[in-house]
């Protein structure tokens, strides 16, 4: 086959319908998303011996299509998603961007199992996992170093009673009932 010039790309294409052409960008599009995406996986541990800097390579595909990885240390395969919210999804990435944006502006289920085509038990695992990954990353934080707090609030009111002779424990009555405090 003759090597094209991009005159004659162009010529050629003058002539090709604009669905054709709109589809043709569409694949170009996704085809550099998914070049940039494989590009960009730095595993400084592996997902499931937990080896530091593992010896990592393209392993298979799934079949939905995800890049599958291999770590040489473990001789296990993972996707890249392993261990996220997305892990074991059949939606997109498009489709769990879109969730979150719309759960971050605080959207009903049917609003968004309506915007992303989906049914509404599926729209309401994929937020339930989406916010017990939240949890989890809320769970893990730590405060490090110093940390001050102002004020705290407690909705149950404590009235220190006189302390009582017999014990010598102050007593602190909340709605009612008798606890023992220090004294």
């Amino acid at each position: 086959m003759p090597q094209m010039t991009a005159e004659t790309l162009v010529e050629r294409m003058k002539g090709i319908p604009e669905f054709i052409l709109s589809k043709i960008a569409e694949i170009l599009d996704s085809y550099d998303k998914e070049a940039t995406v494989a590009e960009g996986f730095l595993f400084e541990r592996c997902p499931k011996c937990g080896a530091i800097h593992p010896r990592i390579i393209k392993g298979g595909k799934t079949s939905t299509g995800k890049q599958m990885f291999r770590c040489m240390d473990c001789q296990r395969r993972f996707t890249a998603d392993y261990g996220t919210c997305s892990f074991y999804s059949h939606q997109g990435t498009e489709a769990w961007n879109e969730l979150i944006k719309m759960t971050i502006a605080g959207e009903t289920l049917k609003t968004i199992s309506n915007a992303l085509g989906i049914n509404i038990a599926t729209a309401f695992r994929m937020r339930h996992k989406l916010l017990c990954s939240l949890e989890d990353e809320e769970a893990s934080a730590r405060i490090s170093d110093q940390a001050e707090l102002d004020e705290k609030y407690v909705v149950k009111s404590c009235v220190v009673l006189p302390p009582n002779t017999s014990t010598g424990m102050q007593l602190c009555s909340i709605s009612g009932s008798r606890l023992a405090g220090w004294t």
